[in-house]
């Protein structure tokens, strides 16, 4: 058997074969090494096929008979989705969420949507990630532009990030499935570090578990529309994004590295003295390393 815990904030491997056990501790280091690894395939994977809508064809040729072609249900089941937008400060995406069934299919489709909405390059270049996904309230105004209404500015009293129990079901007027209703006494049905943790691990949540899905603001009557007079009010989930840590640091390092690297090599190929270029490129290398250890403490606060 093979398995993973953290002693003294390191993590450890841990094998038990019959009558041994064996605990390796991988340093610092290697865990820094595996998330950039872990962020750079994520950031540069293709989106999952399954999680795709599909596209028709003008030019498909039907077959079958009109008798019995089955009748498509509709499509009406939608999470709005919120994050940052270029154009309008903040957009507002609706994805049909008729075919998730499970939480694991949800937080695969949450991160297609991320990469197809912010793309690959951007991502990279902005040096963000995703540090929570927060339940929220939204006001949709015309041309698209939205206002996000955040858990600690907008709830004074009672938690109004749900909606409230005249628009969930059973009730008759109902235009949103989840539980419990709002409004809530303490606060948001799941903490958005929690999203955020399954949101970049999908793989760590069991197989038919829909715990998270069904406490979620899901849309039962099609899409949210932009209104004519006043802003439309709709429930859903935010994206918030900070400073990525670990990619920061990669690219500080990398720099110092090439840098003080250059340098040696330089130094060495003019003044004819490798062990002088390459104690200078030392001390570069050590001001690198400390300017990493504060760009990462500051990127973290962020």
């Amino acid at each position: 058997m093979f398995g993973l815990r953290f002693i003294d904030g390191q993590e450890t491997a841990q094998t038990s074969l019959e009558s041994s056990t064996q605990i390796f501790i991988l340093p610092r280091p290697l865990l820094w090494l595996n998330r950039v690894y872990v962020r750079l395939k994520t950031m540069l994977g293709k989106p999952l096929e399954r999680n795709v809508l599909p596209q028709h064809s003008g030019n498909t040729t039907t077959t079958h008979s009109l008798q019995r072609t089955p009748t498509q249900p509709q499509r009406l089941l939608h999470l709005l989705t919120s994050m940052r937008s270029a154009r309008l400060g903040k957009g507002l995406y609706q994805g049909c969420i008729d075919a998730i069934k499970t939480d694991r299919q949800l937080f695969d489709f949450l991160r297609d949507l991320y990469k197809s909405k912010r793309g690959h390059i951007r991502t990279l270049c902005s040096l963000k990630t995703v540090k929570g996904i927060h339940i929220v309230g939204f006001n949709l105004f015309a041309g698209g532009a939205v206002e996000v209404r955040h858990h600690k500015e907008c709830c004074k009293q009672d938690c109004t990030c749900l909606p409230p129990a005249a628009l969930v079901q059973p009730s008759e007027n109902a235009e949103y499935q989840c539980y419990p209703a709002g409004p809530l006494k303490y606060g948001p049905p799941i903490l958005p570090e929690v999203l955020a943790h399954f949101y970049s691990s999908p793989s760590c949540i069991p197989e038919h578990v829909r715990s998270v899905l069904d406490r979620l603001p899901i849309r039962i009557v099609g899409e949210l529309h932009e209104p004519i007079g006043e802003p439309a009010q709709g429930w859903g989930i935010y994206f918030h994004e900070g400073l990525d840590s670990d990619m920061i640091t990669l690219l500080v390092f990398v720099m110092f590295f090439t840098g003080s690297l250059i340098f040696g090599i330089l130094w060495s190929y003019l003044k004819m003295d490798v062990q002088g270029a390459f104690g200078v490129s030392a001390y570069i290398l050590t001001a690198g390393a400390i300017l990493v250890s504060l760009v990462a403490m500051k990127a973290n606060k962020a």
